[in-house]
């Protein structure tokens, strides 16, 4: 148990210090993400056929990853805008 808890702020700390401010939003990401899926695995039950679908939990999967790589797109055309307008003058005082 505590070789868990050593790796978990390990992993944490090194999380954080490489996102910075956006560490939170992305905790906050990730844990949506793993509650959302526990509850379709535990609704799995209640679908007509009452059965666990690899088909669909990797189309849940996928579906996640998808959200993740548009989150990703969205912050480099931030950091594009940002420097584009850097580029023709105009200075913005914001930070990524």
């Amino acid at each position: 148990m505590k070789q868990f808890k050593t790796i978990f702020t390990t992993v944490g700390s090194v999380l954080s210090s490489i996102l910075g401010v956006l560490y939170i939003p992305t905790l906050l990401m990730v844990i949506c993400n793993v509650i959302d899926y526990g509850t379709d695995l535990m609704a799995a039950k209640y679908r007509d056929d009452g059965t666990i679908s690899s088909y669909k939990s990797f189309r849940g999967i996928a579906k996640k990853v998808s959200m993740w790589l548009l989150v990703i797109v969205g912050a480099i055309i931030d950091q594009l805008l940002l420097y584009a307008s850097h580029t023709v003058g105009i200075n913005y005082h914001l930070h990524f």
